[in-house]
């Protein structure tokens, strides 16, 4: 019993291992309890940090690893331990808004992202929502959002955003809410559909409760990186999101594609045009597994003690209970 991750098959533990035993039979049973056939045998590329990678946890036992043995994908997993997004002091030497142009021209038909929890370690500016700044969170996500739609440009794209955590930055002064914030502003001018999974009731992730991460995080003090329960409780949670973000995406793909002013993600006023990355998409390699970017660091500085209002644009014909590009996430 394996994933595919890529073109590298990963193996489940040893038989010993209790909760990696009867993950087959939990999918089973997932299956009975729940099953939309609109995510079956999708292909499906994600990229992030060590939400994905998984920092110590097998890349077989993250949540979408979990849903992609469950429906058939055809997978691939860019996941980096430590990643940022933006550029900031040169402080990752390749961060998403750069390694995205390595993902494999697979057509794919869904695109995961998330990223965030290591920018805020590094004390990344905000930013601007019409920036194209890469060495600000907003417009290296502006940037990277353009180049990745300009790759993929049939894709349904997802963002889930950091989970809460109760530390701020002592010297930025900005929180793991300002970076969510940040993204579902900007996930809503290009069209993505964003997990709010900074909120406890949505994603059911409280990483300020020390009971929660006793149960479902690498260890007690650890507030980035769930365990195999946790990725387990989250996994239907997800599951249900994408379910109704397809069925959104299928009714209004083209409006929402015809609606995006690449020039101007914003859709017009004030913001200044949004160009691709640096290099464009031109004749890449294909690239099955997450490019190390040198030595893959260890994810996110997650232990206790270490150290942007929303501006929603929505579509008109966008349904009123969808957030970011029109839909808000079902609690």
């Amino acid at each position: 019993f394996s994933w595919e991750v890529g073109k590298i098959s990963l193996t489940l533990p040893r038989i010993d291992d209790p909760e990696a035993a009867g993950l087959p039979q939990w999918i089973e049973d997932s299956k009975a309890n729940a099953y939309h056939e609109s995510m079956k045998n999708l292909t499906v590329n994600i990229i992030g940090d060590s939400y994905f990678k998984g920092n110590g946890l097998m890349e077989a036992h993250v949540w979408p690893a979990l849903l992609s043995e469950k429906y058939e994908w055809s997978y691939f997993n860019y996941g980096k331990n430590g990643n940022m997004v933006s550029t900031y002091q040169n402080a990752d030497s390749l961060p998403l808004v750069k390694r995205y142009r390595q993902m494999t021209n697979n057509s794919p038909d869904l695109v995961i992202i998330n990223g965030g929890r290591n920018d805020y370690n590094h004390g990344v500016p905000i930013g601007t929502s019409d920036s194209k700044d890469t060495d600000t969170f907003m417009g290296a996500l502006n940037v990277m959002f353009a180049g990745l739609r300009s790759k993929y440009p049939e894709a349904m794209f997802v963002y889930t955003t950091v989970w809460n955590f109760p530390n701020t930055n002592a010297e930025s002064t900005l929180t793991y809410l300002d970076y969510a914030k940040a993204a579902e502003q900007i996930c809503s001018a290009w069209g993505v559909y964003c997990f709010h999974a900074y909120d406890p009731a949505v994603s059911g992730v409280d990483m300020t409760s020390e009971a929660f991460r006793s149960a479902y995080c690498m260890s007690p003090d650890d507030i980035s990186h769930l365990n195999l329960s946790g990725m387990k409780l989250v996994m239907p949670k997800y599951e249900q999101f994408l379910s109704e973000s397809l069925a959104h995406w299928e009714i209004h793909k083209e409006e929402i594609l015809a609606g995006l002013n690449k020039d101007d993600p914003s859709g017009g006023g004030d913001n200044q045009p949004v160009t691709t990355a640096p290099g464009g998409d031109a004749t890449e390699t294909p690239v099955t597994t997450a490019p190390s970017g040198g030595k893959d660091e260890k994810g996110c500085k997650s232990m206790i003690g270490l150290p942007v209002l929303t501006v929603m644009v929505i579509l008109a014909a966008a349904a009123a209970g969808y957030v970011c590009y029109g839909r808000r996430t079902k609690r």
